[in-house]
């Protein structure tokens, strides 16, 4: 970490003052970030521009303070996409990873027909299309430009991320707490649990591709915040989604196809592993910490789904373009309260089958589990990563949102596990971090 810092003092420094003028100012706050953005690229500091980038997400996910991200990261996505596409000469070549997507963000224009709100609309499948364009070309040249080292930078500042969040209840805990949960710089402890649960990944798939990356030091200093972090915001779907991660990638190890049918045995029987789960948590007296009342009552969201369901039928084959999901529910907000259920649909299949349909919908996963086979050909973690996500947006509506800290992450592992010059590299590093000698040689 101190090397970290000492090679980007100077831009923590400037993402500080992001922060703090953001907290006060929102026209202050964007006029520094845009400021910050044009030096960044002036001086070809693509590393520091998507950091920036990622940090801006961050903040727009709290809804309580930083209210200039939630307009400035469409600003900041564009600027991206114009940095990429008037430099196409420094970032050939470029990864053609939203190629496979163009037939979802088809269907996603062509139903703006029956948008609800087609401006909306419009544009977050715009931002859609742009994430997959940007997220992968920048990837691959701070990958080119500072090799692992780059990598590795953009996992510490997630972990700094986390800390941060960490260490500033001592200075407002009403503001890193919601409801005595822990939820850092994030809108709530849900939103933190599910960076923390990519951010672990990133780093997984990079220790795990690049073994002498981190040192044994460094490894324990992540996994250690990790799991701090995950048990004081009580994400029970982060925690599952993480303890995925770790067992898929030991039996991926094993054995691919025991590791397969193990998912789809875990996949059939979830509903005897929630029964019984009731009965564990109340043996071992934790029942205040997994919230044990809404635990069995689905948090809400088995009545979101249910009513998610109900209203896809309007929209069943093309859906209502990206954004549909929000019109609705925010439109049947009364219903629903009554309910017992406040918030959107809570899962990213529902919420993008009520955008592009069931057509869109096949598109899309076609060809985002073609992507993690491609991968799994080179590296036995990429099926791990995927069995882990696919858990993960089965709770959460997060993969269906383009600018949010989460998607972006997740591309930025699957750009890392298909991109064709890190791919090669892998094979040229060793399966395991030589094991240090007991005793010095004389």
């Amino acid at each position: 970490m101190k090397e970290h810092l000492q090679r980007h003092i100077q831009t923590y420094v400037v993402f500080l003052l992001w922060g703090i003028v953001g907290w006060f100012s929102a026209p202050a706050a964007m006029g520094l970030v845009a400021l910050s953005m044009i030096l960044f690229w002036r001086s070809e500091r693509f590393l520091e521009m998507f950091m920036g980038f990622l940090l801006v997400l961050v903040f727009s996910d709290n809804l309580d303070h930083f209210t200039f991200a939630k307009s400035f990261k469409n600003l900041y996505i564009v600027f991206l996409a114009g940095v990429v596409l008037t430099g196409r000469h420094r970032f050939a070549p470029l990864p053609r990873l939203h190629k496979g997507f163009l037939p979802f963000i088809l269907i996603a224009f062509i139903g703006l027909m029956y948008s609800g709100n087609v401006m909306v609309s419009l544009q977050k499948t715009i931002s859609y299309l742009l994430l997959l364009i940007v997220v992968p070309s920048f990837i691959a040249i701070i990958y080119r430009e500072k090799g692992k080292e780059g990598l590795k930078d953009l996992a510490w500042l997630m972990i700094m991320i986390t800390i941060f969040g960490i260490l500033f209840r001592y200075v407002k805990p009403e503001f890193s707490y919601l409801g005595g949960r822990f939820r850092g710089l994030f809108g709530n402890p849900n939103g933190v649990g599910i960076f923390l649960f990519l951010s672990f990944a990133f780093f997984f798939v990079l220790q795990t591709i690049f073994p002498l990356l981190f040192s044994r030091n460094e490894k324990r200093f992540f996994f250690l915040v990790f799991a701090y972090a995950l048990l004081i915001c009580g994400s029970r779907t982060a925690i599952l989604s993480v303890a995925l991660l770790l067992l898929f990638s030991r039996l991926y190890r094993f054995s691919p196809f025991i590791g397969f049918l193990i998912l789809v045995g875990i996949t059939l029987s979830l509903e005897y592993i929630f029964q019984n789960m009731v009965f564990l948590i109340q043996t071992f007296g934790l029942e205040e910490y997994f919230r044990l009342n809404t635990l069995e009552e689905g948090s809400g969201r088995f009545i979101a789904w249910g009513f998610a369901w109900q209203k896809i039928q309007d929209f069943f084959f093309i859906g209502g373009s990206m954004g549909n999901d929000e019109f609705i529910m925010r439109q049947n907000y009364g219903i629903l309260a009554r309910l017992g259920h406040q918030g959107g649909v809570h899962n990213s299949y529902l919420t993008l089958w009520f955008d592009v349909g069931v057509i869109g919908l096949v598109f899309y996963f076609t060809n985002f589990i073609r992507l993690f086979i491609q991968a799994a050909k080179k590296n036995r973690i990429a099926f791990p990563v995927l069995f882990a996500t696919l858990f993960s947006i089965t709770y959460e509506s997060w993969l269906a949102g383009s600018l949010n800290p989460f998607t972006i992450v997740l591309f930025s592992i699957i750009t890392v596990l298909v991109l064709p010059e890190i791919v090669s590299e892998t094979q040229e590093e060793p399966d395991e971090e030589p094991a240090e000698p007991l005793v010095s040689p004389a």
